[in-house]
């Protein structure tokens, strides 16, 4: 999928009108920033204090419930099952570059219901499903499974791979949109999960204009 620099661009201010300016439970971008920092110290460092607080903050800002802190296997659950929803962002915020946040609201309930987004990665999550024995009839597509998060990172990829600018004009876009106290780590330009999620989250909001599949 092609996207111009300038729908980009749009994209990212869709983004910020609907999930920063407009949005009932505001996006604090400021708040965003310094979580990621805080979490890359603590991996950084080994800091079991550090990370423990980093789990406190997802739990209370980003819905994330833990029975214990420090045990991941006590992640939200869904139907007696750790949430795949809730693992993804624990994932995303200690390695933004690489884990998307696939929420069941805003990406698997709202972006990847839009066909033109989801009919392309059909194919990839064909072959995920043959490499990994997933039966796709016992599929319950009302959340994501492993199969599709799978498809999800592969295809977000691919879609970075095509447009090499997302990157950049991203981390313009943030530090664009931060307060000049905000904590931002250096090296934004790598963040591709962050930069692909609020991407998608942005074109959704926008006429397909300026994006060719």
């Amino acid at each position: 999928m092609g996207v111009t620099s300038k729908t980009v661009d749009r994209a990212f201010a869709a983004f910020h009108r609907r999930y920063v300016e407009n949005a009932t439970r505001a996006w604090d971008m400021d708040h965003h920033g310094r979580l990621w920092a805080q979490a890359l110290a603590s991996v950084e460092s080994q800091d079991d204090s550090g990370f423990v607080k980093t789990l406190g903050e997802l739990r209370s800002h980003w819905q994330i419930a833990f029975a214990m802190a420090n045990n991941v296997a006590d992640i939200k659950r869904v139907k007696g099952q750790p949430s795949l929803m809730a693992i993804s962002k624990v994932l995303h915020f200690f390695k933004p570059r690489l884990f998307v946040i696939v929420d069941r609201a805003m990406v698997w309930g709202w972006v990847l219901m839009h066909d033109w987004i989801w009919r392309p990665m059909e194919a990839t999550r064909e072959r995920v499903d043959k490499l990994t024995g997933c039966n796709a009839e016992e599929r319950d597509d009302s959340a994501c499974d492993v199969a599709s998060y799978v498809t999800v990172l592969i295809s977000c990829g691919q879609l970075l791979r095509d447009n090499p600018r997302v990157m950049a004009q991203f981390a313009k876009f943030l530090r664009s949109k931060t307060t000049t106290t905000a904590v931002l780590l250096p090296d934004l330009e790598t963040y591709a999960a962050a930069a692909v999620e609020w991407l998608l989250l942005g074109l959704v909001e926008l006429p397909p204009a300026g994006v060719s599949i």
